[in-house]
């Protein structure tokens, strides 16, 4: 059981930074006002993709994937030795074609890990994107870190794969995504995730990521 002196109180979320490993508690109304994340950053309370602005129109500014870690068909795994992150998209379940989801999550992968393999002018389409998890009790997360699409050795096929799953006799495919999470600890200060949609994930990328250029401070140790 956390120690909950070192659990940031719901009450608190509204201006608080965003620590690697650090819990964030949930409200106890028992509504969907008690998710933390809404609090925490303009990216709406519902799914595993939640974003500010439209994966449909290429305008997302900012982007949170979050997972339960509780489907074991789509097992959601931190590698804590490599950093990888391998993150399973939203088309969970057959009847849809890979990208007609009703959040659009798959569309955000397929154009941040596009955009990842082309000019830096199309890698500053892609927005920040930071990863949290379930924690416990009630409403609890973590925030695991910021993402970068990809993984050093990967081709651009394994970062982001199709694959084929079935459900009652029925196909369907999803997409494998993979990502690193980077050598960042801190974000500062909380008010920057209030203006975030001018930033671009270029922007607040740590030097130390080859390809991306030099970040606007906003991450430190």
């Amino acid at each position: 059981m956390p120690d909950d002196e070192k659990v940031v109180p719901f009450e608190a979320l509204a201006d608080t930074d965003l620590i690697v490993d650090q819990l964030y508690d949930g409200g106890r109304t028992g509504t969907m006002a008690d998710d933390p994340l809404a609090r925490l950053l303009p990216v709406g309370n519902q799914g595993g993709f939640r974003y500010s602005g439209s994966p449909r129109k290429g305008t997302v500014r900012l982007a949170v994937l979050y997972t339960t870690g509780a489907e074991p068909d789509w097992p959601d795994v931190l590698d804590p030795q490599t950093g990888v992150f391998t993150y399973y998209g939203d088309n969970r379940s057959p009847g849809h074609e890979l990208h007609d989801t009703r959040r659009w999550g798959n569309l955000l992968l397929r154009d941040a890990f596009d955009w990842s393999h082309e000019s830096a002018n199309a890698r500053r389409r892609i927005p920040p994107i930071l990863l949290f998890e379930k924690a416990a009790p009630g409403r609890r997360i973590m925030f695991r870190g910021l993402l970068a699409p990809g993984a050093s050795g990967l081709s651009s096929d394994d970062e982001l794969q199709a694959i084929w799953r079935s459900t009652g006799g029925r196909r369907f495919q999803n997409y494998r995504a993979r990502f690193t999470v980077l050598d960042v600890a801190r974000s500062r200060p909380a008010g920057w995730c209030n203006s975030v949609r001018g930033v671009s994930a270029v922007q607040i990328m740590p030097s130390s990521v080859p390809g991306w250029p030099a970040p606007l401070g906003l991450w430190g140790r």
